[in-house]
Parts: C-alpha cells; sequence; structure tokens
C-alpha cells in the first residue's frame, strides 16, 4: 500500500457522516474534529442523515476535496483535515 502522503487533494464520497473514501486513495479518511453517529446492523436515521449531510457538502463542492492527514485512528483510518476545493 506505500506511505499515505501528508496532503491529498482530489474527489471523495461520503461512507458516513465522518468518512470519506477517496478516488485512488487507500485507505479512508476520518473527518478531524467530526463525530456522527455510527451505522449498526438495523436501520439507524440518524447515522443515514449524517451521511446524507456530508455527501451534499461534498456534491455542491463537485466532490473535489484538498485534505492534510493529521494521524490515523483505531479502526485504521487516516485522520484528516479537508476541505471543498471546488469554485
Amino acid at each position: 500500500m506505500g506511505d499515505l502522503p501528508n496532503t491529498w487533494d482530489g474527489k471523495a464520497y461520503a461512507v458516513s457522516g465522518d468518512s470519506m473514501a477517496g478516488i485512488g486513495l487507500k485507505p479512508r479518511l476520518r473527518l478531524w474534529g467530526i463525530r456522527a453517529p455510527e451505522f449498526g446492523s438495523d436501520l439507524n436515521v440518524p447515522a443515514m442523515r449524517a451521511r446524507a449531510a456530508l455527501e451534499d457538502m461534498l456534491a455542491a463542492g463537485e466532490h473535489k476535496v484538498s485534505c492534510r492527514v493529521a494521524g490515523w485512528d483505531r479502526l485504521c483510518r487516516a485522520v484528516a483535515q479537508c476541505t471543498i476545493t471546488a469554485e
């Protein structure tokens, strides 16, 4: 897999309310400073709403983001501070 870069620019899509997957990027990115409800084994409306809110923000910016990686969380996701970069 190689080293994760300190910064990453690209297209991303919401996986949950506080994490996203980047096209061509592994592992998933967890958003620094955001805590959202987790998906469980049953229907979880708060988690679905949180994911939809993040996806709406990403869609408004054409899914273009710029991220600075700060570290790793317990689920092996890179923790990053991200901004939407579309004009």
